[in-house]
């Protein structure tokens, strides 16, 4: 499908709102992304959605998730653990300027590339999304 088709599904999914696009592996920390969720909705009042929120079978991957990025508020992505997709979409959120914020598990290694990105490091401890909520 045109990449027009998956804009206008995604407008629907959304009602017209403006949004925080979370990329993260969708296999861990679903827990993260529900706290992340959480703290945007009620200190800045936006909906945070990741790609799987989205439904649209049919349509191209990679088209759905530029789409989502470009209209995008902001995009938080959590890239404590290496993956090639979620640094795909770091690379395109920085290649066409959105406003992004990393987060990364304390200890973690990341790419130098990243490093001069705004980031929050956080631990296991309980007070680490009060420290996310903090910065945000």
């Amino acid at each position: 499908m045109p990449y027009h088709a998956i804009g206008r599904f995604i407008e629907e999914h959304v009602r017209g709102k403006p949004y925080v696009f979370v990329v993260m592996p969708y296999d861990e920390k679903y827990e993260l992304f529900l706290q992340i969720q959480r703290i945007v909705g009620e200190a800045v009042g936006l909906k945070c959605i990741r790609a799987d929120d989205v439904h649209g079978s049919g349509f191209n991957l990679l088209a759905k998730v530029h789409n989502l990025i470009d209209r995008a508020e902001l995009v938080i992505a959590e890239i404590s653990k290496h993956s090639p997709n979620v640094f795909y979409e770091v690379g395109y959120s920085v290649g066409i300027q959105k406003p992004i914020l990393l987060l990364v598990e304390e200890g973690a290694e990341i790419p130098t590339d990243l490093k001069g990105l705004e980031m929050i490091e956080y631990s296991g401890s309980k007070n680490a999304m009060e420290i996310f909520e903090r910065h945000l």
